[in-house]
């Protein structure tokens, strides 16, 4: 996707917070820019664990806190949502909560193709850095058309595809709003107290990629698994 702001320019040591104030001019070609070869011959700069703590687990609670979705839409036990369309015809998506743990959203590749799927049935595919995982149909489902390939790097909020199911599958296989609250809640408690308990500061590794993901804190079996348990593997 093409720039939309300066925001979009931003070198990513601007981006990390080591540095004040500086815009790439080499379309992110970090390879072949000479500032960025000069700053990976720097000493590491260090990360305060409350820094990124306050940018991680605070901005989970706090999308928990303002459950963003609408009316017309349901979260379902394996944290996927629909949005009601007419009749038994629905749009799938993530549930807001699980959109966050999968920052950042741009490096990560979804696939789902039409058909027919049991419940049980791998009907959609999610790839990143961390690696990849299968998503179980939640119920019998028939998937219309989709929004996403392989290739498509994935839009924060974006739909997954248009899907038909029975309504009563539909409504055996909701969570309520309190119960949405109360899982997330307990989600990031456990997370947050399994990051104090590492150590105290956080480096830049890899030669200038900050440590701010979830997946780099927790390392990428337990992020894995954290999704297997999200999504009800």
């Amino acid at each position: 996707m093409a720039p939309q702001s300066l925001e979009d320019f931003k070198c990513i040591w601007m981006s990390s917070g080591v540095i004040d104030y500086r815009l790439c001019d080499l379309d992110f070609d970090c390879d072949n820019c000479a500032f960025d070869l000069a700053m990976k011959k720097r000493t590491p700069p260090q990360i305060s664990k409350p820094e990124v703590k306050a940018n991680l687990f605070d901005k989970l609670r706090s999308r928990n806190e303002q459950f963003s979705h609408s009316d017309n839409m349901v979260v379902l036990s394996n944290s996927l949502v629909l949005r009601h369309v007419f009749q038994n015809s629905y749009m799938l998506g993530f549930s807001s909560f699980l959109w966050d743990l999968l920052e950042p959203v741009q490096q990560i590749h979804c696939s789902i193709e039409k058909g027919y799927y049991r419940k049980g049935d791998t009907f959609m595919n999610l790839q990143g850095e961390w690696g990849a995982i299968a998503i179980p149909a939640p119920f019998d489902l028939f998937v219309v058309s989709t929004f996403v390939t392989v290739m498509t790097p994935l839009q924060h909020g974006s739909w997954m595809g248009f899907i038909e199911v029975d309504d009563e599958n539909v409504n055996g296989s909701t969570i309520s709003k309190t119960e949405y609250a109360a899982r997330t809640t307990e989600i990031v408690g456990a997370l947050s107290r399994e990051y104090d308990m590492s150590p105290g500061m956080l480096t830049m590794q890899d030669g200038g990629t900050p440590v701010q993901f979830l997946f780099q804190i927790m390392g990428t079996k337990p992020y894995k698994q954290l999704l297997a348990k999200l999504l009800n593997f």
